[in-house]
């Protein structure tokens, strides 16, 4: 019979040893290769935010380019929003965030600050670009961080008293309503900056109070001639007395579904003007108002001829809606014509204005404070 041999104890012991170095040797490199994998997929998520930040910068920022707009987590709701609750729409992977993350448009660049994606906090650098790292990122506050206190009074305002905890070097931003009888436009502020409704502080270095004061005396927005008005940052032109109708022409050509979603979505509450509303303005004594109407001079002067026709908010028909011309003709049109868009907002005679405002133009509108 033959002797049959295994293994012996020092070949099986070899071969152990060869896999652990081949796995030394391998495991970190497919561990790398999903890191980055994952990673790059947290920054081609960063930049789709950045491309939803500027979509909106473009659409809200018509006439004042130089606007900066600033999201914050919401994280009760889960989104990220500005001024007035204004919500950020992100197609795809939807980040999260803390109190220090942000996202800020300025002239039409978008800085990240702290945007979280599947375990990758990404931050942009000065040159706009992408940089996510794992884990809590190198701008988030840690248990060994050192963190200040920023408060927050605000004299008259109805958010009277904010505070929040940052950490060193970071910025910070809070958001102020004023009340019926204050307005945040001319507003002194110490330790701070006030743009709008948006307070901020970059890089805090100390517990810090910055001190807000609102402007008081105001009075009835009522029984007013043609002025020039502005409203969330928005400037229109108006006459009337209780609820006056705000409007003014953005120079563009719409047709008339694409000219109502257009008006909305220039401020807050903006809509088109209905015909209702334009007979009682002007005076009309004819029922329907169509046609030439008794007192078109006020379409006239409130008209800059940015479009030959703009559009009102009814519809005539399933294929016709109102439209009125610059010589103050009210008459029917196809719906699919393009014709100018005047963004309108109701203004409520309980409504107020700086004390003393003259509103002769662009540069000296009186803004209108709602309540």
């Amino acid at each position: 019979m033959r002797n049959k041999k295994g293994f012996t104890l020092i070949e099986l012991l070899a071969v152990i040893v060869i896999l652990a170095v081949i796995a030394l040797i391998t495991v970190p490199v497919v561990i790398n290769i999903i890191n980055n994998a994952k990673k790059g997929a947290a920054e081609d998520s960063a930049y789709g935010v950045i491309e939803a930040a500027k979509l909106y910068w473009v659409e809200n920022s018509l006439e004042d380019t130089n606007n900066v707009v600033t999201f914050t987590y919401d994280g009760d709701n889960s989104k990220w929003i500005t001024i007035g609750d204004k919500e950020l729409l992100i197609s795809g992977t939807k980040p999260t965030g803390d109190n220090n993350s942000s996202i800020i448009v300025s002239g039409g660049n978008v800085s990240l600050t702290n945007v979280k994606f599947n375990g990758f906090t990404c931050n942009t650098n000065n040159e706009y670009k992408v940089e996510c790292e794992s884990g809590s990122g190198s701008n988030q506050v840690t248990t060994s961080a050192t963190k200040y206190t920023v408060n927050v009074t605000c004299n008259n305002c109805t958010s009277d008293v904010a505070s929040k905890e940052v950490e060193e070097g970071s910025s910070v931003t809070f958001t102020l309503t004023a009340d019926a009888n204050y307005t945040l436009e001319g507003a002194t502020v110490e330790g701070c900056s006030l743009n709008g409704t948006t307070l901020s502080m970059d890089n805090v270095t100390s517990d810090t109070t910055c001190t807000v004061s609102a402007v008081s005396n105001v009075e009835l927005f009522t029984n007013v001639d043609l002025k020039y008005y502005k409203y969330e940052g928005k400037t229109f032109i108006g006459t009337g007395v209780d609820n006056v109708i705000i409007t003014k022409d953005i120079t563009e050509n719409r047709n008339w579904n694409t000219a109502k979603t257009k008006a909305s979505a220039y401020c807050t509450n903006c809509r088109l003007m209905t015909r209702a509303e334009l007979c009682s303005w002007r005076g009309s004594s004819s029922s329907t108002c169509s046609g030439q109407t008794d007192n078109y001079s006020k379409t006239i002067a409130n008209y800059n001829g940015s479009a030959s026709l703009w559009w009102l908010a009814d519809a005539y028909d399933s294929n016709y809606a109102w439209s009125v011309g610059n010589s103050g003709r009210v008459s029917d049109s196809f719906m699919t014509g393009t014709y100018g868009v005047r963004p309108a907002v109701s203004i409520p005679a309980s409504a107020t204005i700086p004390l003393g405002c003259t509103g002769t133009s662009a540069e000296t509108a009186c803004v209108i404070t709602l309540h």
